[in-house]
C-alpha cells in the first residue's frame, strides 16, 4: 500500500514491484483519499510506462496499466497540490496464457453433510491449457481431499482446502483455498426423543403426541403469580405460561423447536367513540398482543423477545439455531432474583405485568438447557 497524509506539492511516495509474468499493475485508491495527483509507473531503465494525472475527492478510483512484459517497475504518486492525502492499493493483474492460465472456481465456501463427497470444479482460461494441482487440507480428521479435488466430509466442523496451481513444467504460480463446513447428519426420530425423554423429571414431562411424527418435552408447573389491575383505558391477566420443546418429523427429516405457551387474555379495554364507553375484549392469542421481559421492577423493558402467535404459542428457536442471543439472554435474566413479565396489546396500549416464581423460573431455565443440549444433535 502507498500512504500519504498531509503532504505538499511536488512530494510523492514509491512502491517497487516486480512482474512475474506479462500482466498488468492497477491502483486502487481508497474514499479516504483527497487531491489531485500525478502517477507515473517506470520500468527498470526509468522510462514512464504509464501516467496519468487525477483528482480524488473520498471516492473510491481505480486505474491500470495496459499490458506489461515480465520485470521490475516502480510506481510514483506525486502531490500536485498542497495537503493531498492518499490510501493506494497496488495489485499485479496477470494475463492467462497457456502457459500460465487463469484458474477459477464457483464458490470459496462449501457446505457438506457429515459422509457425503463434493468435488470441486476448476475452471482455466484459457480453457484447454495444461495445469496441475495440488490439494492439501488444513485438518484432514474434518474433511479430507483427494488428488481430484473431491472433499469427503468425515467430522463436525470447518476447515481450510487447498489448491496450489503450477505449470505443466512445474512452476508454482498461483493458489486458492476455500472454506469447507462439514455439518451433522439430521439425527433421527428415534435418537432426538430418546434424548428428550431422558430429560423429563417431577415437572418437567415428555409427551409422544404421534409415533415417529411428533414428540414434546414440557413444563408441567402453570403457577405464575399474577395480578389484575386497570393500566391505561383497561385492565387484563395472563392465563397461562410454561416452555416447550416440540420435536417433528418431515419429509423424512427432523427438526426441533424451542416454544413458549402464552395464552394471554386482556379483558374490559376500554376505549372510548362518539356514542360513549366501548368496551373491547382481546381473545387469546391477539395478533396484536406481545410478551416483553425485565430482570427487575426498576429495568427497563426488553421489548421483542418474545411475541405471540395467533395460536398462543412463541417459537423462540429451532434447529437453524436461529436466536441463539435471545435463548442466552432470556436465560440470564432467568437467573436474577426478580423477573416482572408483561403483555400489553399494541394498538389499544393496555397491558398487564406480572412475576414469575422461583419454580416457574427453574422449569424456564431447565428446559432451555435441555434444548440446547439436545441442539448439539443438529
Amino acid at each position: 500500500m502507498l500512504e500519504a497524509e498531509d503532504i505538499e506539492e511536488g512530494k510523492m511516495r514509491t512502491l517497487d514491484v516486480f512482474l512475474q509474468r506479462n500482466g498488468k499493475i492497477r491502483l486502487d485508491f481508497t474514499d479516504e483519499s483527497y487531491g489531485e495527483v500525478y502517477i507515473e509507473v517506470l520500468n527498470s531503465s526509468g522510462q514512464a510506462v504509464y501516467s496519468n494525472r487525477t483528482n480524488v475527492i473520498f471516492d473510491e478510483v481505480s486505474c491500470s496499466t495496459d499490458k506489461l512484459s515480465q520485470g521490475s517497475y516502480r510506481i510514483v504518486i506525486k502531490a500536485n497540490e498542497n495537503f493531498v492525502d492518499f490510501e493506494v492499493n497496488a495489485y499485479i493483474v496477470y494475463t492467462p496464457d497457456w502457459k500460465y492460465p487463469e484458474v477459477t472456481t464457483d464458490s470459496k465456501k462449501i457446505k457438506i453433510v457429515r459422509g457425503k463427497t463434493k468435488k470441486i470444479k476448476l475452471y482455466s482460461n484459457p480453457q484447454q491449457a495444461n495445469y496441475e494441482v495440488y490439494w492439501t487440507s488444513e485438518d484432514s480428521s474434518i474433511a479430507k481431499v483427494m488428488s481430484d479435488g473431491t472433499v469427503k466430509a468425515k467430522k463436525k466442523g470447518s476447515v481450510k482446502i487447498y489448491a496450489d496451481i503450477y505449470t505443466d513444467d512445474g512452476e508454482f504460480y498461483d493458489d486458492l483455498q476455500w472454506t469447507v463446513t462439514v455439518m451433522p447428519k439430521n439425527p433421527s426420530f428415534k435418537s432426538v426423543s430418546k434424548k428428550m425423554k431422558s430429560f423429563k423429571q417431577k415437572y418437567l414431562k415428555y409427551k409422544l403426541v404421534k409415533k415417529n411424527k411428533k414428540a414434546i418435552l414440557y413444563g408441567g408447573y402453570n403457577t405464575v403469580k399474577w395480578n389484575k389491575k386497570v393500566y391505561t383505558e383497561g385492565f387484563g391477566h395472563i392465563g397461562t405460561f410454561y416452555p416447550y420443546i416440540e420435536l417433528n418429523k418431515k419429509s423424512g427429516k427432523t427438526s426441533i423447536e424451542l416454544r413458549f405457551v402464552c395464552n394471554v387474555t386482556l379483558v374490559s379495554i376500554n376505549t372510548y367513540d362518539d356514542m360513549g364507553l366501548n368496551r373491547v375484549s382481546f381473545e387469546s392469542g391477539s395478533k396484536n398482543v406481545k410478551f416483553d421481559y425485565n430482570s427487575s421492577y426498576k429495568d427497563k423493558i426488553k421489548k421483542g423477545i418474545l411475541q405471540i402467535t395467533n395460536n398462543g404459542t412463541v417459537r423462540l428457536s429451532n434447529n437453524s439455531k436461529e436466536n441463539i442471543d435471545k435463548i442466552s439472554t432470556l436465560e440470564k435474566t432467568l437467573g436474577r432474583k426478580h423477573v416482572t413479565l408483561k403483555a400489553y396489546d399494541t394498538e389499544e396500549g393496555a397491558y398487564v405485568k406480572y412475576e414469575l416464581n422461583n419454580l416457574t423460573k427453574k422449569i424456564c431455565k431447565k428446559v432451555i438447557s435441555d434444548y440446547k443440549k439436545i441442539l448439539e444433535m443438529y
